[in-house]
Formats: C-alpha cells, sequence, structure tokens
C-alpha cells in the first residue's frame, strides 16, 4: 500500500550535503539504517523531518519509504544534545509528518509501527508534543 503526502512543504534550507544525503537515504533500494546515518540524523532532529517534508512533497510514500521513515525520525531525536540547533529539539514537523502518514491507507502493522515512532519521538524529546504548550 501507499499513501500521497498532498502537501506543500516549505522549503527547509538544508545543506546540498543534507539534502543529499537524506535524498540518497530515501531512495536506496533497502531498508537499512547505517551507523553514517544515525550519525547524520541525529544532529538534525527535527529539521530531518522538515527535509522529508521538502522532498516528498506531492509525492507518493510506498511501505518502503515508509519503514524507512519510522526508523529515522525518532533516531533524529533520542540524544538531544547532539542537535545542533535548539529549536530542533521540539518535534513540530516530525509529529505533523507522524500524523499525516498515519492518516494514510496502511494495513494494521504499519499504523502499529507509525504509533511506535510518534511514542518514540515524544518518548526521546521529554514527552513534547510539538504543539502550543498549555
Amino acid at each position: 500500500m501507499a499513501t500521497h503526502l498532498p502537501l506543500r512543504a516549505d522549503d527547509v534550507p538544508l545543506t546540498p550535503y543534507e539534502r543529499g544525503y537524506l535524498e540518497t537515504y530515501l531512495t536506496r533500494p533497502w531498508l537499512s539504517i547505517t551507523g553514517f546515518d544515525l550519525k547524520f540524523f541525529s544532529a538534525m532532529g527535527d529539521r530531518l523531518a522538515g527535509g522529508i517534508l521538502t522532498i516528498l512533497a506531492d509525492k507518493d510514500v510506498d511501505d518502503l519509504i515508509l519503514r524507512k521513515l519510522l526508523l529515522a525520525l525518532p533516531e533524529s531525536f533520542r540524544f538531544a544534545r547532539a542537535i545542533k540547533t535548539e529549536s530542533d529539539r521540539t518535534p513540530t514537523a516530525a509529529l505533523f509528518l507522524l500524523r499525516i502518514l498515519a492518516e494514510g491507507n496502511w494495513t494494521l502493522e504499519q499504523r502499529t509501527s507509525i504509533r511506535a515512532a510518534v511514542e518514540a519521538v515524544t518518548k526521546y524529546t521529554g514527552g513534547s508534543t510539538g504543539g502550543p504548550e498549555k
């Protein structure tokens, strides 16, 4: 199954290296996450989700890309001190992307994996929802 991301994201100012690395990760024909990937993702935090939204805006997300996103997004928040920019430590774009993905036409297993990713992101960010504080 696949779902379409029917949105236009504002361009996230990714460096050419960041954009190229992320595009390469998303287009690999296999599911894997390497030590280099983990180092790259852990320094980005919410910028990773913003970059994904920019790259995948108005495109279809199939099972392989979904699984890659569900690996990468939680890892981008696992080590908050490694995230370069303070504002990227709050998962606003990440949780937005995961909410959009949750609305897609997925199997029960895929929906469960999306919920697990939301829980992991929330856990790693100390319960931050990315929304306005109440």
